[in-house]
């Protein structure tokens, strides 16, 4: 099954791999309102396991993620000889580097096309529409929201809202999440980089600096983009000094305390459930214990707060205290059974 491509007759399917939650967040989205099914691998590990297991139209690859990176995976594609791997699927590369020989190694490879991040939802509609073979209207899609305006929306200090709204085309209450899950970021990774730096750990500051810049980009956070930037170009380059580090802090700082508007007046549980929320936290708290990272209290409180109450309240329960507890097995699990009741009692929403 694996050498093969979707039926034509059923609904389009796109696999997306890509390692940051709040990226997958933000091109899964896009895909789904042009009506079509799209599945995601957080590696290329991942990507090449449900290759193996399903049948698709596209694969949307990432450049950089752990395990394995998005030029091996390809090359791996293409040169599977015992029919488990769809060798002429078309591939396109989805990355931050935008120079052309970049563009170049990306095609050597083996990768059909390259699309550029931050995201742009105009030009994903395009390489969907010249890939697929179909005219797309994410607009008119079942279930989507309408786009917001800036204008009803707080203008948030080093972001800018207007572009982000226009180029994502997405809704108020989504962009708000995804700025929100960023400020989450943003405070783990300022006692991140303390300890990375520390411990002279100089290729982790790189992958979270490289992390933060593409993540602030997609929302078009570009201060704290640029920060992230400078940092993670000053790690390739052999070393980075105090003032870029401290400028990266600074950024991080500054972007937590601009996006407390969004908050502001709300109570701290209002009683109102949201699927979306909790689906794109869920994924956020499902890759910190991928990497045995520490889950701060208020992004379980979050979810707390997004989560329906009829969904999983028992493993929900159970998942709080494996987190607390560092059971990070255990909490695999309870997360995989939490995600799997969300998507069937809430099949409509962009989770």
């Amino acid at each position: 099954m694996g050498n093969q491509v979707a039926d034509s007759t059923n609904q389009k399917r796109v696999l997306l791999v890509e390692d940051n939650a709040i990226n997958q967040q933000v091109a899964s989205g896009i895909i789904k309102r042009c009506g079509l099914q799209v599945d995601i691998a957080s590696n290329g590990l991942q990507a090449l396991e449900t290759l193996g297991k399903n049948s698709y139209d596209l694969v949307f690859m990432d450049i950089q993620m752990p395990e394995m990176d998005g030029f091996e995976t390809t090359r791996r594609i293409r040169s599977s000889e015992d029919g488990t791997l769809p060798r002429a699927i078309p591939i396109v590369a989805m990355t931050a580097h935008a120079m052309q020989g970049d563009r170049e190694k990306c095609l050597s490879a083996g990768m059909n096309d390259y699309i550029s991040k931050p995201i742009n939802k105009k030009e994903l509609v395009d390489i969907l529409e010249k890939w697929l073979q179909q005219q797309m209207d994410p607009s008119s899609a079942p279930g989507g929201d309408a786009p917001g305006n800036a204008r009803d929306f707080p203008e948030i200090s080093g972001v800018s809202v207007q572009e982000g709204l226009s180029a994502l085309d997405i809704d108020h209450d989504t962009y708000r999440t995804l700025l929100l899950s960023l400020r989450d970021d943003a405070r783990l990774a300022l006692g991140k980089l303390a300890e990375l730096v520390a411990s002279n750990a100089i290729a982790d500051v790189e992958k979270l600096a490289h992390r933060l810049a593409g993540t602030a980009a997609n929302l078009r956070a570009f201060q704290l983009m640029d920060a992230a930037k400078n940092l993670e170009l000053a790690t390739q380059q052999g070393g980075f000094n105090g003032e870029q580090l401290g400028t990266l802090e600074e950024a991080l700082r500054s972007y937590v305390k601009a996006v407390e508007i969004l908050e502001a007046g709300k109570p701290e549980n209002t009683g109102v459930f949201d699927p979306q929320s909790a689906g794109l936290i869920l994924e956020k708290i499902a890759m910190l214990v991928a990497d045995s990272e520490f889950v701060d209290a208020n992004i379980i409180n979050r979810l707390e707060h997004a989560l329906p109450s009829r969904v999983a309240p028992d493993e929900l329960a159970k998942l709080k205290k494996c987190l607390q507890n560092f059971a990070y097995d255990e909490a695999k699990g309870l997360i995989a059974t939490i995600q799997s009741e969300l998507t069937a009692l809430y099949p409509t929403r962009e989770l």
